[in-house]
């Protein structure tokens, strides 16, 4: 028989590979036409004396020596048991290649990240794709732009900084991401099929945790999960409905550590812009905002053990300062109540699920569910001189799916500076570059209020 490196026959290699429930959700509703791949970029000094096959060798040899990237897809036969990544791209070059078009604006090239997004990955020849456009004008010097097209099955965006990393350091890392299962070396579909008989098991023993969970609630010795009442946002389809996906991005100084942290401080001044971008509007200035919590459940999630807190903001109440307070208090709350033993109970009856049943729940879903406005801040720092074949850094940051929300922010902080990119499919042309240019102005504001009040205990 043949057995796994840790010594465990092919049925445990098969589990020890098998994807998380959160993770299995990415697949399945790619199946349905929804598919929530992201893409990230990186900017790097152009150099004429650096040839494309150095470009490509580089981003190969990466790729090659990765257990995490370099991975496929297998199913179990006709769906009973969760998918397996199977270790081994058949061919990675033909993966990477080098855009013929040279010389771009860094405006063109955001419109061709976005259509990237038009191109879904085929989960069974690889997890990623990769793109690369020369000689691009717009972003300082002269810039080489390499695109990554991700999926989502794989990483969620707390992994995106050390991605980087490990593409662009000067010496091959190890590299690995919590939660993420490990490749099988040998897959067997047979083995699949007779392993998929704990269906039963996994069915049974979530009936009895939703029973037990409903009696405890009854009870009172457990909380009922606290329902999202979320009223429709009126500018949703302001900023969801439009002809084609827009992307901005800005570079901002990191600010000065104080009393908030960076992510309740983008949180604040989104709001703030929003208000004043649709005051004309008349509408209410209470606006919702997604964010995503990272909560230590990958055992049973996979490697997006991330789930979404609801962070309400009155921009017309308050001072600066008491509304920083009251973001802060909101977004503790909700982490506590998503890291809770409560939320672990969920997760782990819906991690018990068996797959058939959660292709027939995502199929039932007329679309995948969309927030309003969404907010991901994710910081990474390197003590590394990141380079593409010898040619220095500039920039980066990721760009998710336009099915995540109608208007999506990121706050991708690398080192010392933040990159914020807003992606929209806007009513308006030139609603995003306006929008993006007041969140700046906000973002400012509030870090000016903070610095001029002193710090409280």
């Amino acid at each position: 028989m043949v057995r796994s490196p840790s010594g465990g026959s092919i049925p445990d290699v098969m589990r020890e590979a098998q994807l998380g429930f959160f993770d299995t959700s990415c697949i399945e509703w790619a199946e349905r036409g929804f598919p929530t791949d992201f893409v990230l970029w990186f900017a790097f000094e152009s150099s004429a004396e650096v040839s494309d096959a150095a470009i490509v060798d580089q981003l190969q040899q990466r790729v090659e020596a990765s257990p995490v990237l370099n991975r496929r897809l297998c199913r179990t036969p006709r769906h009973l048991d969760n998918p397996y990544w199977v270790y081994g791209i058949d061919e990675v070059g033909p993966l990477i290649s080098v855009s013929p078009e040279t010389g771009l604006s860094w405006d063109e090239v955001r419109m061709r990240i976005v259509d990237l997004l038009d191109d879904p990955l085929d989960l069974a020849v690889a997890p990623l794709r990769m793109r690369v456009y020369r000689n691009v004008t717009g972003l300082g010097p002269l810039a080489d732009v390499v695109t990554v097209t991700m999926s989502h099955a794989l990483m969620s965006g707390r992994s995106t900084g050390p991605l980087g990393e490990y593409l662009f350091a000067p010496r091959l890392l190890r590299w690995r991401i919590d939660g993420l299962p490990s490749a099988a070396v040998v897959f067997r579909p047979w083995r699949a099929a007779v392993r998929s008989a704990r269906m039963v098991a996994q069915m049974s023993t979530a009936m009895v945790r939703t029973r037990r969970r409903r009696r405890r609630v009854r009870q009172g010795e457990v909380a009922a999960a606290r329902a999202i009442v979320r009223p429709q946002w009126w500018a949703a389809d302001f900023w969801g409905d439009g002809p084609r996906q827009v992307l901005e991005t800005r570079q901002i100084p990191v600010p000065p550590k104080g009393e908030f942290r960076v992510t309740e401080l983008w949180i604040a001044a989104i709001s703030q812009a929003l208000a004043r971008f649709h005051a004309d509007a008349g509408q209410s200035a209470e606006i919702s905002v997604s964010v995503p919590v990272l909560v230590p459940f990958e055992d049973d999630m996979g490697a997006n053990n991330v789930l979404l807190a609801q962070i309400p903001v009155d921009t017309a109440e308050g001072g600066q300062i008491d509304r920083l307070a009251k973001i802060r208090d909101e977004l503790r709350k909700s982490r506590a109540d998503l890291a809770s033993a409560d939320t672990a109970e969920v997760t782990k009856t819906a991690a018990g699920m068996p797959y058939l049943l959660q292709r027939r729940s995502i199929r039932k879903l007329p679309r995948h569910p969309r927030a309003d406005v969404f907010v991901s801040s994710m910081s990474f720092r390197s003590d590394l001189d990141l380079q593409l074949a010898g040619q220095p850094w500039i920039a980066g940051g990721p760009l998710p799916s336009p099915r995540v929300a109608a208007l999506s922010i990121i706050v991708w902080t690398f080192g010392d500076v933040i990159q914020l990119m807003v992606a929209a499919k806007p009513l308006e042309a030139d609603a995003v570059r306006r929008l993006a240019d007041m969140f700046v102005e906000e973002f400012d504001r509030v870090v000016a209020a903070c610095a001029a009040e002193p710090q409280r205990g």
